[in-house]
């Protein structure tokens, strides 16, 4: 049996405002919309984010998603100038809950929020 990677999904308050944000903030761009389930399938670097809102069109038990809203993702973005990248997410108004901090592993790693609060990490390789 084989399988391949699929999506990262993030759940969110308000997919309306949330897609405005993963455009502007991060360049997130859309592949397709499922308005009937509010989710937009989104794509940044070759993968696919899907962007959701729960809500009663998704049948019974949609409920327990709206509980995931807020969590922190585990998706890491990866740079070779975490500096620079940081001063320009923050000048587009991304805001920043650990500034970047250099680990004893060998990495220096930054992390940001969206609206909802779903956190993301940014880390640099120490060279």
């Amino acid at each position: 049996m084989r399988f391949k990677f699929g999506a990262i999904q993030i759940f969110v308050s308000d997919l309306e405002k949330a897609k405005k944000w993963y455009e502007e903030k991060l360049g997130f761009g859309i592949i397709e919309e499922l308005r009937e389930y509010k989710c937009a399938l989104m794509e940044f670097d070759g993968i696919e984010f899907d962007i959701c809102e729960p809500n009663p069109s998704w049948g019974e038990g949609w409920e327990e998603y709206k509980e995931k809203i807020g969590r922190h993702i585990g998706v890491i973005f990866e740079t070779d100038d975490i500096e620079s990248l940081v001063k320009e997410l923050e000048e587009r108004g991304v805001k920043f809950v650990k500034l970047p901090e250099e680990k004893p592993w060998g990495e220096i790693r930054a992390t940001f929020v969206d609206l909802d609060g779903n956190s993301f990490d940014i880390l640099q390789v120490k060279k």
